[in-house]
């Protein structure tokens, strides 16, 4: 039942990074710290009583990377670096702002009024292990090349995401951030989602083992999602 907080107007999501010129919000992203951003949750009331129902949470992949820490000593984004990217020769995926102080980073865009607007950069204590990755289609393609040939870090310590339950009643169940469907008998496992400015769009067909991966900087990933299943449908009709 941990709210998202994302949805909170207190935490000025969608205000704060429409408006790239905004002093309030530039002091705020100056200031916070992922321990600060962590008080600032006790404010959020329940969704609902825990174990009740599911939504969707940007703030438990927070609190989850905050966990990660605590566990290990290590800062969160060193160790996804020592434990994931590095290992899939994943080099392009770092944390958002250092991606963007190399100049590696796409400039960003959301649609304001029917037009393209510049988005600003994400920050990553604001977002934190709940987004602030920045990559490339180079690095998803060496991420996909090790879940197709079951070599991701999960399958080498025995956690399979791959059979994550299918039967319940709602259109798709979700498990570990992944989304898992059915359509005429194939099992389906993906995920969608963006940051200010970007958006992605993730689908993989197990008994194939195909995957398409579309990414884009623009905040829009509705039609990027339906592009997605566009060119799956084309490779497997």
């Amino acid at each position: 039942g941990i709210a998202n907080y994302l949805l909170d107007p207190g935490f000025h999501a969608m205000e704060y990074f429409t408006n790239a010129d905004d002093d309030a919000a530039a002091r705020f992203f100056n200031t916070i710290t992922t321990d600060s951003m962590v008080q600032l949750f006790y404010s959020l009331p329940l969704e609902f009583n825990p174990g009740f129902t599911w939504s969707y949470s940007n703030t438990g992949y927070y609190l989850l990377g905050k966990i990660g820490e605590a566990a290990t000593g290590k800062p969160f984004f060193d160790l996804v670096k020592e434990i994931v990217t590095e290992p899939l020769q994943m080099f392009q995926t770092k944390a958002n702002e250092l991606s963007a102080s190399e100049g590696c980073l796409a400039k960003a865009y959301f649609i304001k009024d029917s037009s393209l607007a510049p988005a600003r950069i994400l920050n990553s204590n604001y977002a934190f292990s709940a987004g602030a990755w920045a990559t490339s289609g180079h690095d998803m393609v060496s991420y996909l090349k090790a879940l197709h040939k079951r070599n991701l870090p999960s399958d080498q310590i025995g956690i399979d995401f791959r059979k994550a339950p299918y039967g319940n009643r709602l259109p798709y169940t979700y498990n570990a951030g992944r989304f898992y469907t059915t359509f005429h008998g194939q099992h389906i496992i993906s995920h969608n989602g963006g940051t200010p400015g970007f958006s992605s769009s993730w689908i993989y067909l197990l008994e194939k083992n195909t995957s398409i991966i579309v990414l884009i900087n623009r905040q829009d990933y509705a039609a990027i999602d339906q592009l997605a299943w566009d060119i799956l449908s084309s490779y497997c009709p």
